[in-house]
C-alpha cells in the first residue's frame, strides 16, 4: 500500500465537484476526437515537427496526448478550431448538463506557461501565468504532486465553475528550451499584450502554442512527463517509439490519447480506419 497513491486517490467535498467534471471531459474529448480525420492529426503532428513522412515519432506516450491536443484546439480553419465547430454542428440537447459547461469553457480555453509557486496536496498548485503576468490556482490532482516548486510548464487551460483546470496535455520546459521559449514569449508579448490585455486572435495564440510546444518537444520536454503514479514508483527510461497514422499501430493495446480508458486499438484507430480512403 503506497500512502502517496492513496492520498493522490483520497476524496474530499471541495473536489467532488471538480472529480465529476473531469471525468466528463474525458468523455468529452472523446467525441471531440471521433471528428478528426487523419489529415487534421497529420497536420497537428507536422506542426509540431513530429511528423516523419506518415508517422508520428514521439520520446513518450505522453506527447501522442500534446498531439491531439493540438488537433483539438490549436488547429483553425475558416476561423474556428474541431471544438468550436463541434458547438456548432452538434445540438446541445445531445450532452450531459456537465458536457455542455465543459464545452463552453472549451470554446475558451487559452494557453499558458506556468511557474509553479504552491502546492496544495491532492488539490493542485499555486503558479504565475508569465505571459499575462497573474496569478492563479490550477486544480489539478496530479500536478500537486508531481509539480517541482519554481518549474515551468506549458498547458492549455479552461475555466469554469470558478476553477482552472489543464485540458490534459501540459508539457514541462526543459532548461535547454528556456532561451527559445523566452525569446517566443517576449514576441507574443509585443505583438498581442497591450498593457494589461491579450489582444491578439485565437489563431496567433495557436501559432504561439506550437512555437512553444515544438521547442519543449525538440529539448525532451515528452520524456520528463509522469503521471503521478510514474513519478512515484518508476525509474524505467523513456523509449522513442512511433506511431504510423492509419496503419497497424504499435500502441494498438495501449490506453487511447482521447482520453476515453479504451484501448487505441478499440477507440480511435477504429474510426481513423472507418475513415481512411
Amino acid at each position: 500500500m503506497n500512502p502517496f497513491l492513496d492520498l493522490l486517490r483520497g476524496r474530499d467535498k471541495g473536489m467532488a465537484r471538480y472529480d465529476s467534471l473531469r471525468e466528463s471531459m474525458l468523455s468529452f474529448h472523446s467525441m471531440i476526437v471521433k471528428t478528426l480525420d487523419r489529415d487534421a492529426v497529420r497536420k497537428a503532428a507536422s506542426t509540431l515537427g513530429v511528423l516523419r513522412a506518415d508517422t508520428i515519432v514521439f520520446d513518450s506516450e505522453h506527447a501522442i496526448a500534446v498531439v491531439f491536443d493540438h488537433a483539438i484546439y490549436g488547429m483553425y480553419a475558416d476561423g474556428r478550431n474541431a471544438v468550436q465547430r463541434f458547438a456548432a454542428e452538434r445540438p446541445r440537447q445531445g450532452l450531459t448538463s456537465e458536457q455542455r459547461i465543459l464545452q463552453d469553457a472549451a470554446t475558451r480555453a487559452s494557453y499558458r506557461l506556468l511557474a509553479v509557486r504552491g502546492h496544495r496536496p491532492t488539490q493542485g498548485i499555486d503558479v504565475h501565468d508569465t505571459v499575462r503576468n497573474e496569478r492563479l490556482f490550477l486544480t489539478d490532482r496530479g500536478l500537486s504532486l508531481s509539480a517541482p516548486m519554481g518549474g515551468l510548464f506549458a498547458t492549455r487551460t479552461m475555466q469554469f465553475e470558478g476553477l482552472t483546470t489543464t485540458t490534459g496535455a501540459a508539457l514541462p520546459v526543459p532548461p535547454e528550451a528556456s532561451p527559445e521559449v523566452d525569446q517566443l514569449v517576449e514576441r507574443y508579448r509585443e505583438e498581442l499584450l497591450g498593457e494589461s490585455k491579450p489582444a491578439g486572435s485565437p489563431e496567433r495564440e495557436a501559432r504561439f502554442a506550437a512555437d512553444v510546444i515544438r521547442a519543449c518537444l525538440d529539448h525532451g520536454a515528452a520524456q520528463m512527463c509522469m503521471s503521478p503514479e510514474e513519478w512515484l514508483q518508476s525509474d524505467a527510461e523513456p523509449v522513442r517509439t512511433s506511431l504510423r497514422i492509419g496503419s497497424a499501430a504499435v500502441l494498438d493495446n495501449h490506453p487511447c490519447p482521447c482520453g476515453s480508458g479504451r484501448k487505441y486499438k478499440k477507440c480511435c484507430k477504429r474510426v481513423g480506419a472507418k475513415r481512411s480512403p
